[in-house]
């Protein structure tokens, strides 16, 4: 029937077959697993990128903010960083890519776009050059109090 040879043949091209198709599969499922982390960086990367813009909107607006309240400064400049900062978050706030990312995205918006409370309402009264100087002052304030926690958030 058959030989020590070929069963020692079989035996072992069974073994070789298994560890084949074993590797095929890790393989493949390697393949996939750096895809979807790709993907997951690729998607936290723009979290970052966003946070980072929102950082950089404020500051600029952090520096500008002491010429506003006084009713002087760069309006133009102020209009950009306000459009940077609002269009980074709009941005964050679709793409929430990990578990708790959407309450610090919620928290960001609330604190910048608050209808009365935010920011953006504080700076749209230091922009607005019918404003007189004691909301003038009442903005400034607020935007020194919630540029911390902005800054936090982003």
């Amino acid at each position: 029937m058959f030989g020590l040879r070929q069963k020692l043949m079989l035996g072992f091209g069974g073994l070789l077959l298994i560890v084949l198709a074993v590797s095929v599969l890790a393989l493949e499922v390697m393949r996939q697993g750096r895809a979807a982390l790709d993907q997951f960086l690729v998607e936290n990367w723009r979290s970052v990128e966003y946070g980072q813009n929102v950082l950089d909107g404020l500051q600029q607006l952090d520096d500008l903010a002491p010429a506003l309240a006084s009713g002087g400064g760069s309006v133009e400049s102020a209009r950009g960083a306000i459009e940077k900062v609002s269009a980074n978050v709009d941005a964050e706030n679709h793409n929430i890519t990990l578990p708790g990312e959407d309450k610090i995205a919620g928290d960001l918006t609330r604190l910048w776009s608050d209808r009365e409370d935010g920011a953006l309402a504080a700076y749209q009264v230091l922009l607005d050059p019918g404003s007189d100087s004691a909301r003038r002052l009442a903005a400034a304030e607020r935007v020194h109090r919630l540029l911390p926690q902005l800054s936090i958030a982003a």
